[in-house]
């Protein structure tokens, strides 16, 4: 609120300096209320709608199968961005495959794509191991793995397969030594 307090001053501040004749109290006072209260409510206006688009998908794609399912394997409803004051909290689905936890939501990367995505340990990749790793449709980043799907190739398979693919995914990065297993 401060910041726009400060810009509208500065906005004025510029206006009496093209025009070398001050507005009068009350313009001034119009400007600055306008200002201070527009520009945040425009601002909030539209994050808010990003993120109920960004929901609606979300809820959209967790009703598609197998994703409906994901309960059966011990996924559950988990929030994302739950203590931030800079983001608006999001439902995304976590459980555990092989006693590594994951986390389901939809690539930020590519929309039409949906990650499972665990936790690993940071390891420097050659080439070779760059190169089994993608064969798998796995892709690493700086602390964490993920397997995508496109929602076409989800739609294809039972909960059964994506179960078994996902233990999969463990299993390569367990060979990979991206996960320890105690």
């Amino acid at each position: 609120m401060i910041v726009f307090l400060g810009i509208s001053l500065g906005f004025l501040f510029v206006m009496v300096l093209t025009d070398k004749e001050l507005p009068s109290i009350t313009e001034g006072v119009l400007y600055v209320i306008i200002f201070v209260i527009t520009m945040p409510l425009c601002i909030f206006s539209l994050a808010f709608i990003c993120w109920n688009l960004s929901r609606t998908r979300r809820n959209k794609l967790f009703k598609t199968s197998p994703l409906n399912r994901l309960n059966e394997l011990g996924f559950r409803d988990d929030l994302k961005h739950e203590h931030t004051k800079w983001y608006f909290t999001e439902t995304i689905k976590s459980g555990y495959i092989s006693n590594c936890s994951i986390h389901v939501d939809f690539n930020a990367k590519n929309l039409k794509r949906i990650a499972f995505t665990t936790c690993v340990e940071f390891q420097k990749t050659d080439v070779h191991r760059f190169e089994r790793l993608e064969k798998h449709d796995i892709s690493v980043d700086f602390l964490k793995a993920s397997k995508n799907y496109t929602l076409k190739d989800l739609k294809q398979m039972s909960i059964h397969t994506l179960k078994n693919d996902l233990e999969q995914f463990i299993r390569v990065l367990i060979h990979e030594g991206y996960i320890k297993m105690i």
